[in-house]
């Protein structure tokens, strides 16, 4: 039987908080502290102006605010607040960027997330990598 995602269940992660692992997620995530690993959500993930991301993140929707350093791949709208900062490869079936935000990496919209859609993101970096 097939888990179903959860939207009235949220993690939060407070600020001044440093987790040091992946974290896989069927709710919402929303982080104002640090993650040091991977992270997946079915669901929508917040990273506030306080928080960052060091390593690969997969969400559904994502509102981003802080620093994120890792490929990023969101199956439907990223949104990139002004303080945003990505350091890695953005995949997003749509993207928003507000005035500010920075970007240091290959942006795809569009139709090749629908294709790398069952791939993880270590997986799309290693055919990268390999092609």
């Amino acid at each position: 039987m097939k888990k179903q995602s959860n939207p009235n269940n949220t993690s939060f992660i407070a600020e001044g908080t440093t987790i040091t692992a992946d974290i896989n997620s069927d709710g919402n995530i929303h982080i104002s502290g640090s993650v040091l690993g991977e992270i997946k959500t079915k669901l929508h993930l917040i990273l506030n102006n306080k928080g960052k991301i060091s390593g690969n993140t997969i969400a559904q929707t994502a509102m981003i605010s802080g620093i994120i350093e890792g490929d990023i791949r969101v199956t439907q709208t990223l949104t990139l607040h002004a303080s945003a900062k990505v350091i890695g490869n953005i995949y997003a079936k749509h993207l928003i960027t507000e005035h500010g935000a920075e970007i240091n990496g290959t942006i795809k919209t569009g139709s090749i997330v629908n294709v790398l859609e069952e791939q993880s993101v270590k997986e799309v970096s290693m055919q990268k990598k390999a092609g």
